[in-house]
This record gives C-alpha cells, structure tokens and sequence, in this order.
C-alpha cells in the first residue's frame, strides 16, 4: 500500500506540471491527505484518470450516506416504550434452538426500555432460527432510508431484516456483519437496497423479478435471524432501540 501511495503522490504532484510554487505542491498534499484514508486502490499500476474516478465515486457515496445520517430523523416507527411482550409475535423457531425477549433497559438509546433478543441457534443450514413480528401498520413511501440502533455481544449471525406489505409482498436486507459487532451500531438500510423476495424464502435475500418497493401499504415488520455454515452455535444476546425513517 505505501508503494502505491508514494505512486500516487507522484502521479498527482505531476498534474500541477513543472510548477515549481510551493502553495500548489502543498495543496495537493493536502488533497492526497484528504482522501489517502479514504479510498483503496487496486495493487496493479494507477492511472490517474482511473485514481480520479475512484475518488469521486467514494466521495459521492460518503456523502450520500452522509446526507441520510444528518437527516433530523422525520417518522418514528418503534421505540418500544409502554410496550408488552404481547405487542409482539414469535412466528418461528427452529427445532432444537432457544429463544426468547424482552423489554428492558439495557443499552437504551432513548426513553426507558428496548428491545432484548436471546437467541441459542443450534444449526447452520441457513433456516430460520427465529422470527420476531411487530404490526406497524404504516407508510413508508415519503422516505429513503430505515435506521435501527442495534448493539450485539458479537458472537455473530445473519441480521434480516423484513417489511411486508398488506399484500403479502416482502422486502428484505440482510448483513452478515452486524451482530459480529461488539458495541452500539446505527445501521442504516437504504430504502434502495431492499430486494423484493418470497414470503416464505427465508435464506439471505436476493432480487427476485421485477417488483419495485412501493411501501405505502407496510402492514408490519420483522426481524430474521439465522446461522449459515462456518458460523459458531450457542447463545447470542441482541438490543434493539429505536426503529426510524429517514
């Protein structure tokens, strides 16, 4: 990686030509700065059109994630305050795993009680180990993204998280990434990167037919989570807070 960042120093103290000002090799430093932690280059030779393209590309894709995150959060889906576990369906567990929840205030993010998932997965066939439902009953079409603050033990899993519409559609995101975390994460699921997928198909999604999320009719949601193989069994502890659109 130094190689290539040295190449790169290079490369772009080449675009200012035979100047031999100070303020321009110093702002090109300082963009090389800039964005040196930013992205990451192929090990094969750089070119600069190539390098530029790179650049703005992530830069674009910051600052849209960006923009979301700043967004003063607009519509308030869950928050899991003055609740009761009756609010709540377990629709599925796995034969030979455990699974229960709670209300409490461990890591709560705002108000008085979240959301407390404690799962023992006893398999790795990427089946359903549990599936927990809330009823929401909601219009979810004026927004770009779902933002859920979830902190996890990180022992790991797969995280799939569910909308269905009144009409039996479903709409899925799934991260393998996130309950391996070992701290409070605000994850973010872009409306955009929901893929349309068969009720009843619970492996990790992918894009099935030409459907397109309309998302005003949302009757209800509901968290997914399961083991694929590699995965290590045994008891796993998840929080979940607030549940918002932005």
């Amino acid at each position: 990686m130094k190689k290539e960042f040295i190449l790169l120093i290079i490369l772009l103290i080449s675009l200012v030509g035979c100047s031999n000002e100070k303020n321009d090799i110093d702002q090109v430093l300082m963009e090389i700065e800039e964005t040196s932690n930013e992205v990451s280059f192929p090990k094969d030779q750089i070119v600069v059109p190539e390098v530029q393209e790179l650049i703005k590309k992530e830069a674009s894709e910051r600052q849209k994630a960006d923009e979301l995150k700043n967004t003063e959060l607009s519509m308030l889906v869950d928050d899991f305050e003055g609740k009761v576990k009756g609010d709540y369906k377990v629709n599925y567990v796995n034969e030979g795993a455990s699974f229960d929840f709670d209300l409490n205030d461990k890591f709560v993010t705002s108000g008085k009680s979240g959301l407390e998932l404690n799962w023992s997965p006893q398999t790795t066939d990427g089946d359903s180990t549990i599936e927990l439902w809330e009823w929401v009953n909601s219009d979810f079409s004026d927004y770009n993204a779902i933002v859920l603050s979830v902190n996890s033990d990180g022992k790991g899993g797969i995280f799939n998280f569910r909308l269905v519409e009144k009409d039996g559609d479903a709409w899925a995101y799934a991260n393998s990434e996130l309950l391996g975390i070992k701290d409070k994460t605000e994850l973010l699921i872009p409306i955009s990167e929901l893929t349309y997928v068969d009720f009843y198909d619970f492996n990790p999604p992918g894009k099935k037919g030409n459907k397109k999320f309309e998302g005003s009719n949302i009757d209800g949601y509901l968290f997914n989570l399961f083991l694929i193989e590699g995965m290590q069994t045994g008891p796993r502890k998840i929080h979940i807070d607030k549940i918002s659109l932005i």
